[in-house]
């Protein structure tokens, strides 16, 4: 028996101690310091149990299905009884939670739980129990070499991890950029608006001068023929005025009177003529007909987004546009060409036709194969033609809205020359073909005109 003395002065390895000394103890008495002799060793809990223990251990039912394993013989060193009892894996099943992976197929080079080896791998012949496959051989060296790569495809995902964080603050970079062009393009946008306003507000200005002037100058003959009016009407009533100067005042007087009542049929008209703005329509039409103020697309090779708005040269808002072609039945080469009659906004007056050339993103039935400018203006023109609307006739003519000029023009479609035109009182907003020999105009005085256009253009009714 170990010697009793001052409780002080004891060590850990005295305290409750017994006579006996095992080398291979319960971890779980030494805890409580007592030596205990164990008797099974549990791979999962990585201690050794005495037979007391053991029975705790196994009176729970989820450790009660831990693998145990027996003391080593006697005669090993605690090394290497250790190192035996660790040679069974610790790692469960993630389909069969109460299952170790203890087993590995050589074929499928998998590992997993007996359950899943009875349901997946029956037909496989390479079938090893890992305990008895670590006994008879030495996974070392591919321990290491797997080791080795891990330690490889480690660095590797963090220079990935890196990369990535470099892609997403390029990419928070150009969702910053793609803002800052869609501002810009949306100044741009207002500017062209707002230079639209001014030059419809400086029309305005313009008719409204003319208007007044033409009132106050028709005001001033009001006033003189009034006056003369009178002057003659009282020397025809004076008494010492002759016979024959009331003769020659009367005469003057007929005159007089004729004059009155051309002012009087102009005063009419003028009462009857204001000013009024008629809204063009297309501006609108357009601007609904869009989404998007542009084509959001990812750039591959930079890892960046970027936004595709519009070219830069061109900036034309509409177009109108007319297609001469035929399609093909096949899937492939199918060709059309596509003619552009003048623009709108600032390519407002170009009066020139063109035959645009664009490469479209999606493929379609037609692709635009050349590109051509004609000259669509008039020796008579007043101002630089505006081209606004179109059509084809029958015979293969075109017929063009020169809204500015107060015309429509009759085009040769495989020449572009002018084979007529036709002026009308109001301005042609539009027009469409409605018979193989006839055209309706639609005009700002919320009018329509129907026009022949066998060889020349000619009206052939009117409707209000």
């Amino acid at each position: 028996m170990a010697e009793q003395g001052n409780s002080d002065n004891l060590s850990y390895s005295q305290l409750n101690a017994t006579d006996d000394y095992h080398e291979l103890c319960c971890t779980r008495c030494a805890k409580k310091r007592k030596n205990k002799p164990s008797v099974k060793y549990c791979t999962v809990c990585g201690e050794y149990f005495c037979q007391k223990c053991l029975e705790k251990h196994d009176s729970y039912q989820a450790m009660k299905v831990h693998p145990m394993v027996d003391n080593i013989s006697d005669g090993l060193s605690t090394r290497t009884a250790v190192d035996k009892l660790l040679a069974v894996p610790t790692e469960f099943c993630p389909h069969h939670p109460m299952k170790l992976i203890d087993m590995y197929c050589e074929t499928d080079n998998v590992v997993g739980c007996s359950v899943c080896f009875n349901l997946e791998h029956k037909s496989c012949k390479d079938i090893k129990y890992i305990p008895k496959l670590i006994q008879e051989t030495n996974p070392q060296q591919r321990i290491d070499d797997v080791r080795k790569n891990l330690s490889k495809a480690v660095k590797s995902m963090h220079q990935i991890e890196i990369n990535s964080e470099n892609i997403e603050t390029d990419f928070e970079k150009s969702k910053a950029n793609c803002k800052n062009e869609i501002d810009q393009y949306r100044k741009e946008i207002n500017d062209v608006i707002d230079k639209i306003e001014e030059r419809t507000h400086a029309e305005l200005e313009t008719k409204y001068h003319n208007y007044k002037q033409s009132i106050v100058e028709q005001k001033m003959k009001i006033q003189t023929n009034i006056s003369d009016l009178k002057r003659h009407e009282s020397e025809l009533l004076s008494e010492q005025v002759n016979l024959a100067q009331k003769f020659v005042l009367s005469v003057m007087g007929q005159t007089l009177i004729k004059q009155s009542e051309e002012i009087k049929s102009k005063s009419t008209e003028n009462q009857t003529s204001t000013l009024k703005f008629t809204r063009n329509a297309d501006i609108l039409a357009f601007l609904l007909s869009i989404l998007t103020l542009g084509i959001l697309g990812s750039s591959k090779n930079q890892n960046v987004t970027k936004i595709a708005l519009r070219d830069k040269q061109t900036r034309q808002p509409t177009s109108i546009t007319t297609t001469a072609s035929t399609k093909t039945t096949t899937s492939t080469t199918t060709t059309a060409t596509t003619t552009t009659f003048g623009a709108t906004g600032s390519n407002i007056g170009t009066g020139r036709v063109r035959a645009v050339k664009q490469q479209s993103k999606k493929q379609g039935l037609y692709k635009i194969v050349n590109k051509s400018e004609y000259n669509m203006e008039q020796s008579d023109d007043i101002n630089t033609c505006m081209l606004w609307s179109s059509c084809f006739t029958n015979i293969d003519n075109i017929v063009l809205v020169d809204t500015i000029n107060y015309k429509i023009k009759l085009v040769n479609s495989k020449t572009y020359n002018i084979i007529s035109s036709l002026l009308f009182d109001a301005s042609p907003l539009s027009v469409c073909s409605v018979s193989s020999t006839e055209v309706v105009v639609c005009l700002d005085n919320n009018t329509i005109q129907f026009v022949s256009t066998c060889n020349n253009l000619v009206v052939t009714l009117y409707e209000t």
